[in-house]
This record gives structure tokens, sequence and C-alpha cells, in this order.
């Protein structure tokens, strides 16, 4: 959820109030810009897709380790006196797929760091136009003769 609305506000953001943004600005701080504000984002969205879907596959382990035919019989009392048997086993499908998407989901998000970190000043700051060790100069002139001197 926290995702989705943040994709909202930043798609918001980045197609109707971006380039007002560069108009009213000469120049850029950078700390608080919002594409600033994004790249951190998504670096905390990053790092809690890959922890939670550690979590979601982990606990999917132990889902089937502890829902699988061995650890019920062995956990309830008359099953082990009279015997029981399964007449149909759990399946995990869906569960694991929707493992497979979280990390799918990370790596998404994860690849997106890079054009997002494009965007920000840290990539590419802006410059006043001349560089360091470049001063502005006359463009040479050169004497030439006239033409009806020639």
């Amino acid at each position: 959820v926290v995702s989705m609305i943040f994709v909202l506000v930043a798609a918001t953001y980045y197609v109707f109030f971006e380039d007002r943004a560069k108009d009213a600005t000469s120049t850029d701080i950078g700390l608080l810009s919002f594409p600033v504000v994004d790249f951190v984002f998504t670096i905390v969205l990053v790092i809690f897709w890959f922890t939670s879907s550690i979590a979601w596959a982990s606990g999917l382990s132990g889902l089937k380790k502890a829902a699988s035919e061995d650890s019920i019989f062995k956990a309830y009392q008359p099953c082990q006196a009279y015997g029981c048997t399964f007449t149909k086993g759990a399946t995990y499908g869906a569960a694991t797929v929707a493992v497979v998407f979280g990390f799918l989901n990370f790596f998404v998000w994860a690849g997106n760091l890079w054009f997002l970190f494009k965007e920000t000043p840290w990539h590419s700051p802006k410059s006043s136009g001349v560089k360091g060790s470049e001063i502005p100069q006359e463009p040479p002139h050169q004497d030439t003769p006239p033409a009806n001197s020639v």
C-alpha cells in the first residue's frame, strides 16, 4: 500500500509539477528537492521489499514444515494411537508465486534506483555555465585587408 501511494504521488509530481519547479528555481540546493526525496524513499522501499520477501519466504518454509504430514501426525495424540492418513496434501503454489513476485518487486525497485540517481543533483550537478578553468574570452581578432586592396 505504501509503495502504491508513493508511486501515485511521484507520478503526479513528475507529470504535473516538475517543469514548473525547474522553471521557478534558478539554483538547486539539492537536499530537499523532490528527486532526492524520491531517491532516498525508494532506497527505504527497496530495503523493506527485500526484508519482507525474505521474511515471507522464511514463513512459507516454516508453514510447509509445520503443515507437513509428519509434523501433524506426531503432534496429534489420536493419530499416534490409531494411525491417520492424509487423503489430499496441501498445495503451496500460490504462496510460492507470491514469494517470487516479492523478490521480483525488490529487483524492479532496486533497478529503478539508477534512474532516480541520475535525476539527483549528485549525478550531474548544475553548473553556472563556466567551468573552473575556463574564463570567458573575446573571440580572436584577425586583421584582414579590405576586399578592394587585393
